[in-house]
C-alpha cells in the first residue's frame, strides 16, 4: 500500500489542521448566534485569511504531486473535527504524472532565472528611482524562488532532473539575452515582473513555508534568489569569452529561453545558442500562457 513521504505528511498535516479550523469556526459562529453575542473584532478577517491559506495549500499540494485521495482524506477528517493522525490507513492513490509537474516546475525555474537576470541588470537603478516598484520586485522574486525551492523538495526532484537548472551555459544564455536588450526594454521587463499578478504562486510559497517545507529538506534545488542575482550580475559584467558568439539560436531554444521573460517584451531573435541537452526537460514545449509568462 502506498503511503505519504515525510515531506508529504508535513503538507497533509497542514491541510488537515486548516480543515479543522472550518469545524472550529462553524462552532464559534453557532455559539455566538445562540448566545446573542457579537464575534470578536477582526474575526471575519481571520476566517478569510484561513480560507486563503487552505486554497493555497491545496494548490501547492496539486503542484507537488500529493495525491488528491490523501488530501480529501485529511480534509474530511479535519472538517469533522477529528484530530490529525499520520498513521491512517491511506487510500490507494491514482497515478499522477509527476514528470509533467517537474517539467512545469522547469518552466517556473526559467521565470526565476529571467527575473533574477533583469534584477541584476536594473535592480539598483530601479531602486533609486522607483522605491515601491523595487520592493514589489524583490518580494516577488523572493517568494517565487522560495516556491520553486520548496516544490522541488515536495516533488523529490533528483540531482539529474535539477541539473539543467544549474548549467552555466543556460544561465549565460538568459544573462546574454538581458545584455542584448536596450535599457528601456530591460526597465519594461523589470516593471512587468513587479506589477504582474502572481498571487497564486506567492500564496503557495507562503503556504509551503507555513507547512514547514523548505529547500533545506532536499539537496538538488536552486540556490536562494539573491545568490542567483549575484551570479547573473557576474555573467552580465564579465567580458565576452571565446565561446560567446552571437549566432542565431534555433527556434526551439529561442522559445524556451524566451519564456523566461515577460510576454509583452519577450525576445525572439536575440537569444544566443545553447545546446538542447542543457535546457530543462520541457524543451519541446509550447510557450507558456500569456498570464503565466508575465511572471
Amino acid at each position: 500500500m502506498s503511503k505519504p513521504s515525510r515531506i508529504q505528511l508535513k503538507l497533509l498535516k497542514a491541510i488537515g489542521t486548516q480543515a479543522q479550523s472550518v469545524f472550529t469556526d462553524t462552532r464559534t459562529t453557532q455559539e455566538a448566534d445562540r448566545e446573542g453575542r457579537p464575534l470578536p473584532v477582526g474575526w471575519y478577517e481571520d476566517v478569510r485569511r484561513r480560507g486563503e491559506l487552505r486554497g493555497a495549500l491545496d494548490n501547492a499540494a496539486a503542484a507537488g504531486a500529493v495525491p488528491p485521495e490523501w488530501i480529501d482524506q485529511v480534509r474530511t477528517r479535519g472538517e469533522l473535527g477529528m484530530a490529525w493522525r499520520h498513521d491512517l490507513h491511506w487510500r490507494e492513490p491514482a497515478p499522477i504524472d509527476r514528470a509533467a509537474l517537474v517539467s512545469q516546475l522547469g518552466s517556473d525555474v526559467l521565470g526565476v532565472l529571467g527575473m533574477a537576470a533583469v534584477g541584476a541588470a536594473y535592480g539598483e537603478r530601479g531602486a533609486r528611482s522607483e522605491v515601491g516598484t523595487a520592493r514589489l520586485f524583490d518580494t516577488k522574486l523572493r517568494l517565487l524562488g522560495e516556491r520553486v525551492r520548496a516544490l522541488s523538495t515536495l516533488l523529490a526532484v533528483t540531482a539529474q532532473e535539477a541539473a539543467p537548472w544549474h548549467e552555466d551555459r543556460l544561465l549565460s544564455a538568459v544573462a546574454r539575452t538581458v545584455s542584448h536588450a536596450g535599457p528601456d526594454e530591460v526597465a519594461t521587463w523589470w516593471r512587468s515582473y513587479a506589477s504582474a499578478d502572481r498571487g497564486s504562486y506567492e500564496g503557495q510559497a507562503r503556504a509551503l513555508a507555513h507547512a514547514g517545507i523548505t529547500a533545506a529538506d532536499a539537496a538538488p534545488t536552486l540556490p536562494p534568489p539573491e545568490q542567483i542575482v549575484a551570479r547573473m550580475h557576474d555573467l552580465l559584467t564579465a567580458g565576452p569569452g571565446p565561446d560567446r558568439h552571437h549566432s542565431a539560436a534555433p527556434k526551439q531554444i529561442a522559445v524556451i529561453v524566451g519564456t523566461a521573460f515577460p510576454y509583452d517584451a519577450r525576445p525572439q531573435s536575440r537569444v544566443p545558442d545553447a545546446p538542447d541537452s542543457l535546457l530543462p526537460s520541457h524543451a519541446g514545449a509550447q510557450p507558456i500562457s500569456d498570464r503565466e509568462a508575465g511572471l
